[in-house]
């Protein structure tokens, strides 16, 4: 998918070289690098992005085919950044820029469940956009589990340097990885498949 929605970051370090080193060396285990004398490329399923050294820190071009592959693009670059230099800072423009909640966040309701085997259960959600489930670099969801009923659930937010915000304390989410078993694009539904670890 050609990239369609971009973003730009200012990254405000005090020295970029020994940062971009480290932050480098470190996403060769996530994506291709290609190097080069004022900056860098990283290419992955996500999108493209691009590093440039600038007096003042480094300049981060994102794009991506996806306004939700782009959030998961900048919040993958802004906690790698505040890992790598806690003093860092942050300014991001274009698509999503300013936007509290995650593209990506979706409230799902679970609409049938059924056994497909003695200890596995396949439960079946629906959601608005499932075609963001369906791509072929998004094989995984994390399901969200709110507090007990009593409590309004408070969900994960956007700060303005692209990373996550987490609820804490009495609003902490129990969080899963699943895998996607599949999708129905027409029906707005997907599966997946849950292990039974105890008898039901």
């Amino acid at each position: 998918m050609k990239p369609s929605f971009q973003a730009t970051a200012s990254v405000h370090l005090a020295d970029s070289a020994p940062f971009v080193a480290a932050l480098l060396d470190h996403l060769e285990t996530h994506a291709e690098i290609e190097r080069g004398p004022d900056g860098a490329t990283i290419l992955s399923p996500y999108g493209r992005v691009r590093l440039c050294y600038k007096p003042w820190g480094v300049e981060v071009a994102a794009a991506s085919g996806s306004v939700e592959a782009l959030a998961t693009v900048k919040t993958f670059i802004a906690d790698h950044v505040f890992e790598f230099a806690e003093d860092a800072r942050i300014d991001w423009s274009g698509h999503g820029a300013g936007d509290t909640v995650p593209p990506h966040f979706q409230k799902m309701t679970v609409v049938d469940a059924f056994a497909v085997a003695p200890r596995m259960r396949r439960v079946v959600f629906r959601c608005d956009n499932v075609s963001a489930l369906a791509t072929a670099h998004h094989h995984h969801i994390r399901l969200l589990i709110p507090p007990p009923p009593a409590r309004a659930p408070r969900w994960p937010r956007l700060s303005a340097d692209g990373r996550m915000t987490w609820p804490q304390g009495e609003d902490a989410l129990a969080s899963r990885v699943y895998t996607v078993r599949s999708a129905d694009l027409q029906a707005g539904t997907f599966a997946v498949d849950f292990v039974l670890h105890h008898e039901q």
